[in-house]
This record gives C-alpha cells, sequence and structure tokens, in this order.
C-alpha cells in the first residue's frame, strides 16, 4: 500500500473509530462499505480495508474489455487477447465510422426523465421515508433494548412525525431542480463528447446521466474550473446508492464508472481548452 493511501486511512481510521465490531470479525460478517479513495475503501462496522489490485479483489466480474471489482467498480485486470484471435484477411474498407454517438435530439429528454425519476417519483418519496424511519428506529434502538417495546414504537412514530415536518420530502422544491439540473448535466455529457472525446452510446445515456447527477452533490473541479458544478441539495434529495440497483435497476458501481469516464476524457484537458469549451469557475450552484 502506497504511503499516500496508507495515510488516508489513518485518518480515516480516527474519523470513524470506534468501530462496532472488532477487527478479527474481518470475514465474519457481511462489510459495509464506503470510498477512501476511487479505489479504496473501508468498512464502517469493523474497519477492515480494501486496496484494489489484480488479484487481491475477491467480488469481481467480467465485463467486455476486462476485470472489475465489484466494490469499487474500478478495472484491475485489462483482457489481453491471443495471437490466435487477429485475422489478417478481414477487409475493412467498407466500414464506416458511426459520426453521432448518441441522439442529441432525444437525450435531453432522457436526461429530464431520469433526473425526475430519481428526484421526484413515489419510489422516490418511499426511499426517502424508509430512510427516515430507520434513522428514527436506530436513535430510539436503547429503548427496545431496555425493553420498553412499546415507548419505543411510540418514540419512533412521533419522531418520524416531527423528522418529517422539520424536513419534509420538498416535491415541489425537487420538482423545480429537475429542469435545471437535466439541462446542466445536458450540457456537460454533449461538451465532454464534442470537446474532450468521451466515447458514449446512446444505450449508455441512463448510466451516465445517474453518475453525474450523484457526482453533482460535490461536483466535479479542474484546479479552479467546475466541470459540473455542485448542487449541496442533492445530498438530502437523492436516494441511497445502495438502493439504486433493488429500486431502480441502476448498478451502484455506474457512479464510479462516470467518474473513471469524465477523468479519462479531461486526462490531457488544460484551462484553456476548459475555459474555451465553455466551463467556468468553481462554485456551488443554487437554482
Amino acid at each position: 500500500m502506497a504511503a499516500r493511501t496508507r495515510r488516508m486511512v489513518a485518518v480515516w481510521r480516527v474519523l470513524r473509530q470506534p468501530f462496532v465490531l472488532p477487527a478479527a470479525a474481518a470475514g465474519l460478517h457481511e462489510c459495509k462499505w464506503e470510498h477512501i479513495d476511487l479505489d479504496v475503501l473501508g468498512c464502517v462496522l469493523c474497519g477492515q480495508v480494501h486496496a484494489c489490485a489484480d488479484g487481491r479483489c475477491a467480488h469481481t466480474e467480467e465485463v467486455e474489455d476486462g476485470v472489475v471489482c465489484k466494490l469499487s467498480g474500478v478495472v484491475v485486470r485489462n483482457k489481453l487477447f491471443v495471437e490466435t484471435e487477429f485475422v489478417s484477411h478481414v477487409n475493412l474498407m467498407d466500414f464506416v465510422a458511426p459520426q453521432n454517438v448518441f441522439n442529441e435530439e432525444t437525450a435531453g429528454a432522457d436526461v429530464r426523465s431520469i433526473v425526475h425519476t430519481l428526484l421526484c417519483s413515489e419510489t422516490a418519496k418511499t426511499l426517502y421515508l424508509r430512510a427516515i424511519i430507520a434513522h428514527m428506529v436506530r436513535s430510539r434502538g436503547r429503548l427496545k433494548a431496555a425493553g420498553h417495546l412499546g415507548l419505543a414504537c411510540a418514540e419512533v412514530l412521533g419522531g418520524c412525525v416531527e423528522a418529517l415536518r422539520l424536513r419534509p420530502f420538498g416535491a415541489a422544491r425537487r420538482s423545480a431542480l429537475v429542469k435545471p439540473v437535466a439541462k446542466e448535466i445536458a450540457r456537460v455529457m454533449k461538451t465532454l463528447v464534442h470537446n474532450f472525446g468521451m466515447p458514449l452510446k446512446e444505450g449508455e445515456v441512463q448510466s451516465v446521466t445517474v453518475g453525474l447527477l450523484y457526482l453533482m452533490r460535490k461536483g466535479v473541479a479542474f484546479e479552479d474550473i467546475a466541470v459540473l458544478p455542485a448542487v449541496e441539495e442533492l445530498s438530502a434529495f437523492l436516494p441511497s446508492e445502495s438502493m439504486l440497483a433493488g429500486f431502480f435497476d441502476i448498478k451502484s458501481r455506474t457512479i464510479t464508472e462516470s467518474e473513471n469516464r469524465v477523468k479519462f476524457a479531461l486526462r490531457s484537458a488544460t484551462r484553456e481548452r476548459l475555459c474555451a469549451a465553455g466551463f467556468g469557475t468553481q462554485e456551488t450552484v443554487v437554482y
């Protein structure tokens, strides 16, 4: 493990301690992972750390061009093609590369639909209520442990009502965010494709939209140039990443994959190119 990574892990441990389970419990329970770095994760229950490396990742899956760690979404091994897969007599004379990787006319509507689903749908509202109930149940767990089950239930229900009064679902505010956020995501997507060569097929618009939407919680910047603005309200409004697969049929690693796409597209970017493409100074956007 590199010195930089060791320092990050040490800071994370200080912030997360004390852990519910001892270090010896690693492997005896289902770890609850959170990102420390792009390819480094830590279990918030026992403190175990997973750093991605070829042969070290226990949970992987094979994709079209390599092997991906299921925990982080990082490619840990590229696929190597054997010599026999090369065919010298293939005729490519009639091949014409497609000019448009995705339909920009319909992409805007697709992006708005996806953003609306994650912010304003009935499923989003259900998950929001579940999150509040789960929080109140955890905070009142001591009463149940002491045998006061009836009092615990009453406090949970009363607490949920109070929590919803202080922090309502905010349907009107969520609806107001859909159009400007979707417009910004579509603009960034189009700019990255045309100005920085980010590959994007029509069928990938949903996954990239979801990834960019979650990245907007903190934004994406290159030095002091905002590539994707930060919208802090999204941190409170978006469903938990762990719920994406079960309720929206969206893989949670989509967010990491989108971040990788953006970083790869901007690997050779300069301040001049970013400014020329229309990106501005980093700031938190309030719509």
